[in-house]
């Protein structure tokens, strides 16, 4: 007869130490007098589980980590693709802000030229009440109309005063400004900087905040500004044609 606990497990130290799936088939194939292949019908279910699930982990695990590594070599290789498709798109726009730059300053150079070969320019300068002056102010105000990008056009006298002025509003449309609103300009940077042109050379700014009345314009008009002189019939220095471009409107 056999002891309660040789099955269930064993007593020690007051502790019950269960016996395994060896040990149990080992104990009833020894007492049972069962062979092997008997033992497999009638051994719980539960007692093949863990063997089986072994298996089975043996099984899947690698497969499963087959499919993560393909998951992160495939999600890596789309962020690459990506990545190479944003760094494309960026500097293509890049290359055509810069284009579309390149062009609208060519343009501007072209209008300035335009504007400071006018006949009419060298006795508006000397009488902006004139006959002259009226007509180079019409072919100002639909310059500056057409053009939409041309904040202001100017002729300034050799001393650095406003004589002419086109202002370019977006919604009131291009306007000839009063001549109790012209402005004395002698003190500014690229006044000074146009002194020195010669000929028909074109004097081209720095980018800046456009300043009116010696304070700086609100809202901000980040401003490029082009300027050549002026000559009369005779070549005698009488001004200077300066168009202001503004860039946020480029």
């Amino acid at each position: 007869m056999r002891k309660p606990n040789e099955l269930h497990g064993k007593r020690s130290g007051g502790k019950v130490h269960h016996l395994g799936f060896p040990q149990v088939k080992k104990y009833l194939t020894k007492n049972s007098g069962l062979t092997p292949e008997a033992m497999k019908t009638i051994l719980p279910k539960e007692l093949k589980r863990p063997r089986v699930l072994l298996q089975s982990a043996l099984i899947f695990l690698p497969i499963m980590a087959v499919i993560v590594w393909l998951s992160i070599y495939i999600y890596r290789s789309d962020l690459s693709r990506n990545m190479k498709e944003i760094r494309n798109a960026s500097e293509k726009n890049m290359l055509d802000k810069e284009r579309c730059l390149a062009e609208k300053i060519e343009d501007t150079i072209q209008d300035l030229h335009f504007i400071a070969s006018l006949p009419e320019v060298p006795n508006a300068l000397e009488n902006s009440d004139g006959t002259g002056a009226e007509r180079l102010k019409k072919t100002l105000t639909s310059l500056s109309n057409a053009k939409t990008t041309y904040d202001q056009i100017r002729f300034l006298d050799d001393s650095g005063k406003e004589v002419i002025r086109i202002n370019f509003d977006p919604l009131k449309r291009a306007h000839v400004v009063k001549e109790s609103q012209l402005q004395e300009k002698k003190h500014r940077y690229y006044f000074t900087a146009i002194q020195t042109l010669k000929g028909n050379d074109v004097y081209i700014s720095p980018f800046d905040l456009n300043v009116e009345h010696r304070n700086i314009e609100q809202p901000h008009k980040p401003t490029l500004r082009f300027a050549r002189s002026v000559f009369d019939s005779r070549g005698k220095k009488r001004g200077f044609a300066i168009i202001n471009l503004q860039a946020n409107r480029l």
